[in-house]
């Protein structure tokens, strides 16, 4: 029976999870209070991991979309 999603997304989703929680928990800046991590994208060694955030402004849009 194949597997509902391959490794490597399921790798992403858990690294979207753990930075995001870390942004909310552990960070005290409130400089990055503002942060929304949109997605996660791996390699396909698992070797590199691309991180894409929004920037939210005082209102809450998004501000724009930039790779980390």
């Amino acid at each position: 029976m194949p597997r509902d999603f391959p490794r490597s997304r399921r790798i992403e989703d858990q690294i979207q999870r753990v930075l995001s929680d870390l942004l909310r928990k552990e960070v005290r800046d409130p400089r990055l209070a503002n942060i929304i991590i949109t997605a996660v994208r791996v390699s396909k060694d698992l070797g590199v991991a691309w991180v894409y955030y929004s920037v939210l402004d005082v209102e809450g849009r998004a501000a724009d979309l930039a790779p980390a």
